[in-house]
């Protein structure tokens, strides 16, 4: 009788190459795409007026703190991923361009129509190949070391930060807040299982926080949500339950009507306990709130149960991956995840504020 122990074991393996092979080509043809934009840009650029950033606008920005030690690496291998583009941005690209512009200057136009398509299919796909074997390896190289090590570098050089790239956090603690839809009339809204990863730890004024990457999954494995959760311990239980942007299931819970109209516009703010939803949501809460939610496209929700705060922020990744031709320490992608971690402090410092007992 033929062994089929190991059938599965190897339908698995097939599949993970096919999903690795997958995840190659999304990631080329981003990088692809990137190439392209970046061309465009770099041409219709003029030399003599490079972008200025005002004064005002430099000011308000977070500053990119890191150990010359923590940036170097990182540096060393942005160089080696530019000068393998260097074939797609000197050669592969300028010949494709170089090859449509004859066409239409030699070829009569119905003929110049009818080679338009399948020129523009197959230069594509060659500069698609190009970036994948050229540029790729180098590229998952860099976007590596960016997420796994500068990252947390940047995270404790801005405080006492812990981090752990295959840490967790325990599903218990939200679970069973999180609400994409009436679970009761839309089983499909009900999370079945998550997958985490990039987990932060961190203190500030006795209040503790955690961070992490997540994606939710209903019982179809169809993804309900993908970026960030976070979850902050205050130092004092508020009576009821709170959701913003976030369904309220319990049959008590009414809408919250504020002072600040402009946030109730903008967010739905629904409460089992009135007075103690109005109580945490001060003025200056309501501000960090919404700051922090136009970093992630107005698209924040919350959930605050006992001394729990859960913040979800959409987000593909934990920080988008730096342009390749900016330097390190300028990193705009960088910047705004030290923005979101002052914005985290900023955060608990205002709702701490209404406890006069809690030490800075």
């Amino acid at each position: 009788m033929q062994n089929t122990s190991h059938q599965p074991d190897h339908n698995k393996a097939l599949m993970d190459g096919w999903l690795n092979k997958a995840q190659r080509s999304r990631q080329a043809l981003s990088l692809l795409q990137a190439e392209l934009h970046g061309f465009v840009q770099r041409w219709r650029r003029s030399p003599e007026a490079p972008p200025q950033q005002s004064n005002a606008a430099a000011s308000n920005q977070p500053s990119l703190v890191v150990t010359e030690q923590d940036s170097a690496a990182l540096e060393q291998l942005r160089q080696q991923l530019i000068r393998s583009a260097w074939p797609v941005r000197k050669v592969a690209i300028p010949s494709l361009l170089l090859y449509l512009f004859l066409c239409v200057w030699l070829f009569p136009l119905n003929q110049w129509l009818n080679l338009l398509l399948i020129t523009i299919i197959t230069g594509l796909f060659l500069l698609f190949l190009t970036v994948r074997e050229v540029m790729l390896p180098n590229y998952q190289a860099f976007s590596e070391h960016f997420r796994h090590h500068f990252v947390p570098a940047l995270a404790r050089n801005f405080a006492n930060i812990s981090y752990q790239q295959n840490g967790q956090l325990d599903p218990s603690l939200f679970v069973q807040r999180l609400h994409f839809g009436d679970n009761r009339l839309h089983p499909g809204k009900t999370v079945a299982r998550s997958e985490q990863s990039d987990y932060f730890r961190g203190n500030h004024r006795g209040c503790a926080w955690e961070l992490v990457q997540v994606s939710f999954y209903n019982q179809q494995d169809t993804q309900l949500f993908c970026g960030q959760l976070v979850l902050l311990t205050l130092p004092k239980h508020f009576a009821g339950s709170t959701s913003i942007n976030m369904p309220c299931l319990e049959s008590s819970a009414s809408r919250v009507h504020l002072e600040n109209s402009d946030f109730t516009t903008r967010f739905s703010v629904m409460a089992t306990d009135q007075i103690s939803a109005r109580s945490w949501l001060t003025p200056a809460v309501m501000t960090r709130l919404e700051q922090l939610s136009q970093l992630f496209s107005d698209k924040l929700r919350a959930n605050l149960s006992g001394n729990s705060l859960l913040l979800l922020l959409p987000a593909k990744q934990l920080v988008a991956l730096p342009a390749i031709d900016e330097p390190i320490t300028q990193s705009q992608a960088g910047l705004a995840f030290v923005q979101e971690l002052q914005l985290f402090h900023q955060l608990i410092d205002a709702l701490v504020a209404q406890f006069p007992t809690t030490q800075a």
